[in-house]
């Protein structure tokens, strides 16, 4: 998936950005570990990371630019920032719990 990612990056305003590669999925917090390490060893302590899912579609490529602009100054300030849509339904997959037999 690496060249399909490659050209995505570049399509959202991204072309210099670093993709580092799972051999084997993993889930996201080995992926996070990772990006967070290799940024804070090639960029220092106050690196900002951009941590993206795979399993996403960004509708309005220029207003997702423009938001990730804005997160970029707001997080060299020292915040968290997470970008997010109101949801539609209640989805297990996403952290919410689905109730089961007692």
């Amino acid at each position: 998936h690496r060249f399909i990612v490659a050209e995505q990056l570049r399509e959202i305003c991204a072309s210099g950005a670093t993709i580092i590669l799972e051999p084997h999925g993993r889930n996201t917090a080995p992926a996070a570990a990772v990006a967070a390490l290799f940024s804070q060893q090639k960029y220092g302590e106050d690196a900002l990371v951009f941590l993206m899912s795979a399993d996403h579609a960004v509708a309005d490529v220029p207003a997702f630019c423009e938001a990730s602009r804005i997160a970029a100054q707001v997080a060299s300030g020292g915040y968290l920032m997470v970008f997010g849509i109101k949801p539609t339904r209640a989805e297990t997959g996403y952290g919410y719990l689905k109730r089961g037999k007692p």
